[in-house]
């Protein structure tokens, strides 16, 4: 008889609100997993990956809605937005995979919910000139 352990996925280790620059710079994503099959040095195989549940962008391991799979208790990766992506909520799903895919354990997936705001600018122009930074020496006399 072969026992496993339950898997579990955690995805609390993301945050649930972000700043989106101009750029669209992709944020990072955190989350752990436990339990599954022992391998053969008795230590538990344990695979995981970041999928997109409702949102426009990618995780960048993989480049598609589904990331890439990632070996140990640390499942990391990257959410890449788009400008669809900005003033809306994302929802992220962290995948705790059946290391042996054959069962009785089954994936186990922990959702996050991250809003994605757009990063505040400034314009200190209200014409549209050139805002080029001009030195101008006083004299005090």
């Amino acid at each position: 008889i072969e026992i496993n352990e339950e898997m579990t996925s955690d995805a609390s280790g993301t945050a649930t609100e972000q700043c989106i620059d101009a750029g669209l710079t992709a944020f990072g994503v955190t989350g752990t997993i436990g339990g599954g099959t022992l391998g053969s040095t008795g230590v538990p195989v344990q695979n995981g990956h970041w999928e997109v549940i409702v949102g426009n962008g990618t995780m960048v391991s993989s480049g598609a809605t589904t990331g890439s799979t990632i070996g140990g208790t640390a499942i990391n990766d990257s959410y890449q937005p788009v400008a669809a992506d900005l003033g809306t909520q994302v929802t992220l799903r962290l995948v705790a995979e059946d290391p042996d895919g054959a069962g009785p354990c089954t994936l186990v997936n922990d959702n996050v919910i991250i809003d994605i705001n757009e990063a505040v600018t400034s314009d200190a122009t209200t014409d549209g000139t050139d805002t080029t930074p001009t030195v101008v020496c006083m004299d005090a006399a």
